[in-house]
């Protein structure tokens, strides 16, 4: 059948939006994206892992080798205390290759992003950037979306990878309520104020380990690649709360100053990246789960259903499992019922999407609860387990059952793309083993 008449608004360029289009690109399906921001490879952002589930799905798409040439593989993970003794140092690099067959690789936000821009075919004329939706309109047979420029989209389905405080999740909301269906949509609750910046690599440190400075209430991250060392600095709240908050610049340099003696990249301080940071924003981790994935002809992946804190790295792999899970299906549905399917065809397709990745989001949502925990040490049971019972059970063992066999392993393959060459390890894939 052909797909040509079959069209998806993409709200949102950010990686698990682009990597919608190359698999939409892929499957030879008609797309836009709408970015409401000026570029889609803007400065800042986490650093983004790269685990098993999603490299084989670059691979499938053809462009693992240049990905892995702008990435750092992962090889340790030092944990400390925040005064900089070493708790325990873990080999891991060998861990995701043999469960997996592949590395965990990390690399900057923006380099990501822009690799999956530049490497999209046409992305001139398929990203529209400054385009802010005011309005979403379904019917029988297609959407109409309204931009605040006057001007209109349409297509066949819009699906909303424009994260946390997601306009198109808040959109199908409203009109689940207005046909009667009672949803709260993405409640997420707040634990740690936390950091994110990037500086200069400062000479010192290990490129390749991941360093976890731990405390009660501070907890730290931090990585390098040959030019910049990436951080992520938390300080758990006194008390969670649930509504967004904008700190000030008095209140960022309050912050910076509890951290500035401490080391937080081997022996380095944060004092001394901090003199050269290049970037930074203090904002709170959000975590959450919605209850409302689609309506009608509207559709969410990635952190607009499912909003995690940042401490496991398994934001973008997740979103990738959503991306990949919808489109395999859109593609069948095409291929059997034409480009043109009914409203009841394509909930089935939403269906069955959020049923095969509702289990793994949930588990990594958990997941990066209990690493904050780990490092923050709300509580005395947080400060054994993290001291005692980790030591004793083996960081190895652990990350084996929770990222290994809880997370990854649920990946899946790209159905319309060649999976000739594609990488299996000792963990086997639930979908396709």
């Amino acid at each position: 059948m052909s797909h040509t008449d079959f069209r998806v608004i993409i709200n949102g360029g950010g990686p698990v939006g682009l990597l919608a289009a190359h698999l939409l690109t892929a499957a030879k399906i008609k797309y836009v994206i709408l970015e409401k921001s000026s570029t889609v490879a803007a400065e800042g952002g986490a650093c983004i892992f790269l685990q098993g589930s999603t490299l084989r799905v670059i691979e499938q798409l053809g462009f693992l080798e240049q990905l892995i040439a702008l990435s750092t593989p992962m090889e340790f993970k030092e944990d400390r205390m925040i005064g900089g003794k070493t708790c325990r140092r873990t080999e891991v690099g060998s861990l995701w290759m043999n469960n997996h067959g592949y590395p965990c690789l990390y690399l900057p936000r923006k380099a990501l992003v822009g690799f999956l821009r530049d490497s999209l075919q046409n992305h001139g004329e398929t990203i529209r950037l400054n385009s802010n939706i005011s309005d979403i309109k379904t019917g029988a047979n297609g959407v109409r979306v309204f931009l605040n420029d006057g001007s209109v989209e349409n297509g066949s389905i819009v699906l909303g990878c424009d994260g946390t405080y997601s306009h198109t999740l808040r959109t199908a909301q409203k009109l689940a309520q207005e046909n009667g269906l009672q949803t709260q949509g993405l409640s997420t609750t707040r634990h740690i104020q936390t950091l994110y910046g990037y500086a200069p690599y400062p000479g010192r440190g290990e490129i390749g380990t991941l360093y976890e400075a731990r405390s009660s209430p501070l907890g730290a991250q931090s990585c390098a690649n040959a030019e910049t060392v990436i951080f992520v600095l938390a300080r758990r709240l006194p008390k969670a709360r649930i509504e967004r908050k904008h700190y000030t610049e008095e209140e960022k340099q309050e912050f910076v100053d509890a951290w500035r003696d401490k080391p937080i990249f081997a022996d380095v301080t944060f004092g001394e990246i901090w003199k050269k940071s290049q970037w930074s924003i203090l904002t709170d981790q959000e975590t959450g789960f919605s209850d409302l994935w689609y309506h009608d002809r509207i559709v969410m992946a990635g952190d607009s259903v499912t909003s995690m804190e940042s401490f496991a790295g398994m934001g973008f792999n997740i979103g990738a499992m959503h991306v990949v899970s919808l489109i395999n299906g859109l593609e069948e549905l095409i291929d059997r019922e034409g480009s043109s399917p009914p409203t009841s065809s394509l909930t089935n397709v939403f269906e069955t999407y959020r049923a095969q990745v509702e289990k793994p989001s949930r588990n990594a949502i958990d997941l990066t609860t209990k690493a904050v925990d780990g490092t923050t040490w709300p509580s005395w049971l947080s400060y054994m387990i993290d001291q005692y019972v980790f030591p004793l059970v083996g960081v190895r063992n652990i990350m084996h059952q929770v990222f290994s066999k809880d997370i990854i392993r649920y990946g899946q393959l790209v159905k319309f793309l060649p999976k000739e060459g594609t990488k299996t390890g000792a963990v086997a894939w639930h979908f396709d083993p």
